[in-house]
């Protein structure tokens, strides 16, 4: 939905230098390189939640929370947005004419 397209080496070039930034409802903020997201594909690291085997999260914690294995600093709660951001540009992405 985020306009990415990831399946074809162009489109991995194009999102190279994109980031994902999540922010919480209290402000929170964390980033994340689109890189470093599909890394893992295979084996998963960062999950969006939005109930646990108990049932929907706490009032306090959803409606939806980012939970990051191994890194509990940048696994936010509440989250607000998630948005796709470039810091930059690959030239080399783009089609010769």
């Amino acid at each position: 939905k985020a306009g990415l397209e990831l399946r074809s080496m162009g489109g991995q070039r194009k999102s190279a230098p994109a980031i994902v930034v999540v922010t919480a409802r209290d402000g929170y903020t964390a980033a994340f390189s689109v890189g470093e997201l599909l890394m893992h594909r295979a084996d998963p690291r960062v999950f969006l939640v939005a109930e646990t085997a108990g049932g929907p999260l706490p009032e306090n914690e959803g409606p939806v929370r980012m939970f990051v294995q191994g890194d509990r600093v940048r696994s936010p709660y509440g989250l607000k947005t998630l948005e796709v951001r470039y810091i930059a540009k690959n030239s080399s992405a783009e089609p010769k004419r």
